[in-house]
Parts: structure tokens; sequence; C-alpha cells
């Protein structure tokens, strides 16, 4: 959600949607290269992840890319299957797809601020259910500064704090 719009991918077809926040119609569609795995907003424009290590900034009257950031771990390596990503008091954060972590990335460059390491949580959820999978949803309640987290079939969504590291 971008001021009074909800913007949309597709996973493989390349087309995008864009819709009224206040009724759900369909304002337009537009197009973009390579998959759609992941879409925040900064609050002026939207940001995108296609799977790789490379992250995207859009413009969201036009659709054009303003510029791209190559996302790299502590080692200087490519940080590849960047999926689901939240805009989180002035981070990116990125779900790193099949991994049970989030990367914390710093929006002006994408360098890796931290890791968040959720790797307990989705063991438990695999222990709960045989249908649970990864980890794969980030969301962000601002107004009342709580985070949650998902998973392909898990059956909750969890409230999380983040502490710093000992």
């Amino acid at each position: 959600v971008l001021k009074d719009k909800i913007y949309q991918l597709t996973w493989r077809s390349g087309v995008g949607f864009v819709y009224n926040l206040s009724d759900f119609k369909l304002l337009q569609e537009f197009r973009y290269s390579g998959e759609g795995w992941g879409l925040t907003t900064d609050g002026t424009n939207l940001i995108m992840s296609d799977g790789t290590h490379v992250i995207r900034i859009i413009d969201p009257e036009t659709f054009k890319t303003i510029r791209t950031m190559v996302v790299k771990d502590e080692r200087g390596k490519p940080i590849f299957r960047i999926n689901e990503l939240e805009y989180i008091k002035g981070e990116i954060w990125a779900n790193i797809w099949q991994q049970a972590k989030i990367a914390r990335l710093n929006p002006k460059d994408g360098k890796l601020l931290g890791w968040i390491d959720l790797t307990k949580l989705e063991t438990e959820q695999r222990k709960k259910s045989r249908k649970a999978d990864v980890l794969n949803g980030i969301a962000y309640d601002a107004e009342n500064d709580k985070i949650f987290v998902t998973g392909k079939l898990w059956k909750n969504l969890y409230e999380i704090k983040v502490k710093p590291a000992k």
C-alpha cells in the first residue's frame, strides 16, 4: 500500500496491478521484467525483489526502475533468493527464501545491517504440521510498532520482538 493505492505483483507473468485502496477497483496494469517475489514501499517509491541478489527501487507512477542495489553478505558474497520485503523503521527487511532468515538492509545501498534468525520458529512449525513450509511473510504495523512473521501453510501469524545479539 502506498498512499491510496494497492500494488500487486504476479510471480512469473511479469504483470503487476494497481488498485484503489478504498474500493479495490483495478486502476491500472503494468509490466516488469523478471519474476515478482516481494514488494514494499519506503513511503515514496516501490521496492521490489525478483528472487535474485538485486533489489530494485521503482517509481510508482511510471514503474521505471530508478536504481538497483546488489545485496551481499558479510563476506561480500551475493545474497540470492531475496523474497518477501518489508520496510521497517528506515530499513528494508528481506526474507531469504528457504533459509529461515531475514536480512536487515540499508535502503540507500543494500548493505547488510544484520540478520534475524528464525530457524527455531520455522522448525517448530514443521513439527506442528507436516504441511508447514518455509518462512515467507513479514508485516509491520507502524502505528503500534509491531512486527509479524508467518510462512507458507503456517497456521499462525507470529508477533516477534527483535533484540540485539549478545
